[in-house]
């Protein structure tokens, strides 16, 4: 996840990049919806920051919980299997 936010930064110009540039960096350049990408943005604070599977995202304070899954042939990166709980492949 490190590697997708350094990414983004390159991409933008912006060294001082923050979460919209990764977001816009993972629909843009990742193919991720919008949906997909602010949940992979929050995937990234979660082990970035709190060394966990969950976060409070700072905006509206929703709880996003992950959980890890190497099942082979998944076609998604990441997917909402309840609310605000995703499965990232």
């Amino acid at each position: 996840m490190i590697g997708f936010d350094l990414l983004s930064k390159m991409w933008s110009g912006n060294h001082q990049a923050e979460m919209k540039e990764l977001i816009e960096f993972l629909e843009k350049i990742a193919g991720q919806s919008p949906d997909q990408a602010d949940a992979l943005a929050q995937f990234r604070h979660a082990l970035v920051h709190g060394y966990r599977l969950s976060v409070r995202k700072k905006k509206g304070q929703e709880i996003f919980t992950f959980q890890i899954s190497d099942q082979a042939g998944a076609t998604l990166s990441i997917e909402e299997i309840k609310q605000k709980v995703f499965q990232v492949n």
